[in-house]
């Protein structure tokens, strides 16, 4: 089956622009469909993030294991995350401006 194609980003929807996490929600149900690809293309990150939600899950099994992350190793991966994320999304967010300048307009 196809990926929902309705937009829901009011960045989209208004500026024609895309946000740090557009396709992210068509990347999560792509990976979980096991269009990797697919998900790559849309949205690069989601694969840590997916990773992050699935860890979410199994944490409580993690923890009986004896696994839990220091305070600072999450701050530290969340904020690098976060951080990469938005020069992503930036960059993203220049490239497709560029594009839609450069597209001819109606009159």
């Amino acid at each position: 089956s196809a990926l929902p194609s309705r937009v829901l980003c009011p960045t989209q929807l208004l500026l024609h622009l895309p946000c740090p996490g557009c396709g992210l929600t068509r990347a999560f149900v792509a990976i979980a469909h096991g269009r990797f690809l697919e998900a790559w293309r849309l949205h690069p990150f989601a694969y840590p993030l997916f990773l992050m939600a699935m860890s979410g899950v199994a944490a409580p099994w993690l923890v009986r294991k004896g696994w839990t992350p220091s305070p600072r190793q999450v701050g530290w991966g969340l904020g690098l995350l976060s951080a990469a994320m938005v020069v992503y999304g930036g960059l993203r967010f220049l490239e497709a401006a560029k594009e839609e300048s450069a597209r001819p307009r109606r009159s």
